[in-house]
């Protein structure tokens, strides 16, 4: 009961960050509809895997947003191996919003697989770079994991 009430609770910020606008993050590269790179706003409209075969076409620019797509896609595929081997060089990125939405992934990635340490972790990792409402959530979702870890002086 425990692992399916722990599967539930964290669907929704899976969705949550998976659907949240990345505004922003552009190339010049790619084809551009609404002012956006063709990858978002196939990742905005839920068609991942072509959001990920149009970032992984675009070459990988400074702040890194086609990589971001391109894991955020696969994690919303679940295909969790590959998502991991595109964020996780991101958690280096000087950019915190690239930094912290890679590190959010990886974070509920690993909450999905129960390696609660290392999702609380790259969770917490999130809340120091993120912003606003994103800040919050994975501040949240961070001090759940340590609670699932057994980490009761940083839960919930």
């Amino acid at each position: 009961m425990k692992a399916m009430q722990h599967r539930i609770s964290i669907t929704f910020p899976i969705m949550a960050l998976l659907t949240f606008v990345l505004g922003g993050c552009q190339s010049t590269q790619t084809i551009h509809t609404a002012g956006n790179p063709a990858y978002i706003n196939l990742y905005r409209a839920g068609s991942y895997n072509e959001a990920f075969e149009a970032a992984k076409a675009v070459p990988t620019s400074s702040h890194g947003s086609e990589r971001l797509i391109a894991g955020m896609s696969l994690a919303a595929l679940d295909r969790n191996d590959e998502a991991l081997s595109w964020l996780k060089p991101l958690t280096a990125s000087p950019d915190k919003n690239i930094r912290g939405r890679a590190e959010a992934t990886i974070g509920l990635i690993y909450a999905d697989e129960a390696k609660h340490s290392e999702a609380a972790r790259m969770l917490q990792a999130a809340s120091e770079d993120l912003a606003g409402p994103m800040k919050g959530w994975a501040a949240h979702y961070g001090a759940q994991e340590f609670g699932y870890a057994g980490d009761n002086m940083r839960a919930d």
